[in-house]
């Protein structure tokens, strides 16, 4: 009405039959008041003409819809005469036949007529019942497109009402408002210019409008190409940590990381994972450098790890399993290798088949720096600690007084053993004399520390109220890293005269930043401690007690944090199935004398 006057619109009704739908809609107010109650300048203006134009090519589409919904129902009553008509034909088939069957059975005699005359009885019967069903299926269907064209009216209806409201609300806005109109477009032809220069909200190439995206909303990072795919895809790389000190982040797990270890040299990482996997990364030391070969992996048959520790030479790594707690030894064979392909070759497996090295789950299992024994550490209810000679062979068996035990360190001389341990149930606080990393010395054969024999209890290090997550040694031989519950750190001296009964002596304390520490890596020369809880790691000066840093890990939940040999690089691993890589020392001398 509003683009080609009353009149059009009136002969334009008349054409479409008048269907109810029509005449409802053209007797409705809304329409009465979109053709009678609009200012001229409305009606001459473009863009109400060309809303009229819409809202009218939308009443001709229902009105077609409607027709050809007629024809339908014209069509689908035809086809209900025919089968009706059929099926009336088929029941007077079955009855002449029964009629047929049933004079040719009297004609027989005895037990033959009678069978003959069941079984004709039988499929006239089912014919029968064929022909019943026969109507049924008619009569839905004669329902269901009844149905089906009160669903395309109604539908119909919505729709022309809808696209009448349109126009009213647009072109009374612009009529009330035609300097506001003017601002807008003002402002749109700035944005579009913005958008031609390349310096939109959407980065470089997005534009402010988000170029192809798929999503449309022109925040994919200056990409502003691909589809709704691509853009997620680059949110999710966004929210990844992103951070001067973070040099590689490894993946390739699908669960969480239980464990993981780092190379002495800071070369080479390895990392068990839930999801029954092995992996060693090598080439870490041109990790900032994007040159990285593809991780070796092995699966675990049919259980995963718990723990695991590459050997101080980088050419094995051990592996304790979780539902069978074994001790397995692989052989590291790098990429780049003359001879040999690169991979992982199980060497050996122990305790033999039908024992176990714990009761319960191990959650250490390390390799000595001398390469002489292998330490495992049972948790969960198993208080022993034992060592195994590289063979699979029990060397000795310790009971543990205290209530868990969580992790433990091998001092760099293979002779301190120190256990990170609680000595109350959870969140029960404890005497700051009780003891609860407790200390023991590894007893040699020979004066070259190559044929351990045992272990003795010579230290336990008290002085915090709550248990213990982690412990550290450091690479000088003395000092000693504590992560507590009660949400403190400190760093102890073990070079005391412990075999005259002098307790270690305090180096530092202080309380973490954030949350405590659930893993703690010392320095080599106890310089740094790098202290991390669930999304945050902290490096801290052991001098002064003073955080220098705080990152986001990024991991969920820390289970590894390990230092190089050099005192340079960290690296951590968590339950987001990652490994990162990060450099907490600016000076690469930092491990050095």
């Amino acid at each position: 009405a509003l683009a080609f006057g009353n009149d059009a619109y009136e002969a334009f009704l008349a054409k479409t039959g008048l269907h109810p739908s029509v005449v409802a809609l053209r007797d409705s107010s809304l329409v009465t008041r979109l053709s009678l109650e609009m200012p001229a300048s409305c009606r001459s203006a473009p863009i109400s003409c060309g809303l009229g134009a819409l809202a009218t090519l939308l009443i001709a589409l229902a009105a077609c819809q409607c027709l050809c919904g007629r024809r339908q129902r014209r069509a689908g009553k035809k086809r209900t005469g025919n089968r009706k008509a059929d099926s009336k034909a088929t029941k007077t088939g079955i009855v002449r036949g029964s009629n047929k069957a049933g004079a040719s059975s009297s004609a027989k005699s005895g037990k033959q007529g009678k069978g003959t005359t069941g079984r004709g009885g039988n499929r006239s019967g089912g014919r029968l019942r064929g022909a019943s069903e026969a109507e049924l299926r008619v009569d839905d269907e004669s329902a269901s497109m009844g149905r089906l064209l009160y669903e395309h009216v109604m539908m119909t209806w919505h729709i022309c009402r809808v696209a009448a409201s349109l126009p009213l609300h647009v072109i009374g806005a612009l009529a009330s408002s035609t300097g506001s109109s003017r601002r807008t477009s003002s402002k749109m032809d700035k944005s579009n210019a913005v958008t031609a220069d390349g310096r939109g909200i959407g980065g470089d190439d997005g534009g402010d409008g988000g170029g192809d995206d798929g999503d449309g909303d022109g925040r994919s990072d200056g990409d502003g190409g691909g589809h709704g795919a691509k853009s997620r895809k680059v949110a999710r790389k966004a929210e990844a940590p992103t951070h001067p000190r973070l040099l590689a982040t490894m993946k390739g797990f699908k669960e969480g990381v239980m464990d993981a270890s780092l190379s002495q040299d800071g070369n080479m990482a390895a990392a068990v994972s839930s999801d029954r996997t092995l992996r060693v990364f090598c080439g870490l030391l041109h990790a900032d450098e994007g040159r990285r070969p593809a991780p070796l992996m092995v699966n675990l048959p049919l259980d995963h790890a718990t723990a695991c520790a590459l050997s101080a030479n980088s050419r094995n790594v051990i592996v304790a399993t979780d539902a069978s707690r074994h001790i397995l030894a692989y052989t590291i064979t790098p990429p780049g290798h003359k001879s040999q392909k690169p991979g992982l070759t199980l060497k050996r497996e122990f305790p033999p088949e039908g024992r176990s090295a714990h009761s319960r789950r191990v959650c250490v299992a390390q390799l000595a720096p001398n390469s002489s024994f292998i330490l495992t550490v049972g948790t969960d209810g198993d208080m022993h600690v034992r060592l195994w000679t590289v063979t699979g062979e029990e060397i000795a068996v310790v009971e543990n007084k205290q209530f868990a035990q969580h992790s433990a360190s091998i001092s760099a001389d293979s002779r301190l053993i120190a256990i990170a341990s609680d000595s109350a149930a959870p969140n029960r606080n404890v005497a700051l004399r009780r003891g609860q990393v407790p200390v023991f010395e590894v007893q040699y054969a020979d004066r070259e520390r190559t044929k351990p024999t045992g272990l003795q209890l010579v230290l336990n290090i008290a002085g915090h109220t709550r248990g213990i997550n982690d412990v550290s040694f450091a690479q000088d031989l003395v000092h000693l890293a504590l992560g507590s519950k009660d949400g403190e750190w400190s760093v102890w001296r073990t070079d005391v005269r412990y075999d005259l009964n002098v307790e270690a002596k305090e180096h530092a304390r202080a309380a973490a930043p954030h949350a405590p520490f659930e893993r703690v890596a010392l320095s080599p020369f106890a310089k740094r401690l790098v202290g991390a809880s669930a999304s945050h790691m902290s490096i801290i000066d052991v001098r002064t007690g003073r955080a220098i840093e705080t990152l986001l890990t990024g991991h969920g939940g820390i289970s590894a944090l390990d230092f190089s040999l050099d005192g340079v690089r960290v690296l951590s691993g968590g339950s987001d199935g990652r490994l990162r890589l990060w450099r907490v020392e600016d000076d690469c001398n930092a491990g050095t004398v």
